[in-house]
């Protein structure tokens, strides 16, 4: 199973030849976060030394909560959804396939002349409605491949200086831990700002203007 829904086992970073992780490799990120710390880096999450096995356990955590907590346009994507042959046994008429990269739904989308607002929920690694077509706006990651090239600047610094704080007590940093999450949230904030920037936002009419006037 790939995405979000359910639990994925963390396949251990595959090192190169040359020892050096690949440049996709949630290592790297590691890496920055231990750089942060000032310990020494890891060469794979397979490491035997206390820096790799902290980071392997809170690694999947902490990206996974950040994923969780903001429609990042960087791992933004769109999809009409195919039906399955198999509907519900009871609450909605249809069952439709998500996409197998999808990490969260974001927004479910429906053709014109539907209801307003029609039900849905996801359940599994379905969608679940009375509509008769449906289209999601969804976090498209697969954590099997955990491919951290789709981040953007912003989120995977954000994702660095969570980690950073969270790995830092087993680390014996635990008295930099408040600093640290500090960063993380001035971090988060500044990455939030960036992506409202990047899209077109609603402006009031000025009849509307006078109307509430």
């Amino acid at each position: 199973m790939s995405g979000g829904y359910g639990t994925d086992a963390l396949e251990v970073t595959v090192v190169a030849t040359t020892g050096t992780p690949s440049p996709s490799s949630p290592v790297n990120l590691c890496n920055s976060a231990l750089a942060d710390l000032g310990q020494m880096p890891i060469v794979s999450l397979a490491d035997d030394t206390d820096s790799a096995r902290i980071c392997l356990v809170k690694w999947p955590e902490v990206r996974d909560a950040v994923l969780r907590l903001h429609r990042w346009r960087c791992l933004t994507r769109r999809a009409q959804l195919a039906r399955l042959a198999e509907a519900p046994s009871h609450g909605f008429l249809y069952a439709y396939a998500l996409p197998s990269d999808c990490f969260r739904v974001l927004e479910a989308h429906f053709p014109a002349g539907t209801l307003v607002n029609p039900a849905w929920a996801v359940e599994g690694r379905a969608l679940l409605t009375d509509e008769a077509q449906a289209y999601v706006s969804y976090i498209a990651y697969d954590v099997r491949e955990d491919n951290i090239s789709l981040f953007d600047s912003s989120l995977t610094a954000v994702i660095v200086a969570r980690l950073a704080a969270e790995i830092s007590p087993a680390l014996k940093s635990a008295d930099r831990f408040a600093s640290l999450w500090s960063a993380y949230e001035r971090k988060f904030v500044d990455a939030k700002a960036v992506d409202v920037a990047e899209a077109s936002r609603p402006v009031a009419s000025c009849m509307t203007l006078l109307g509430v006037r």
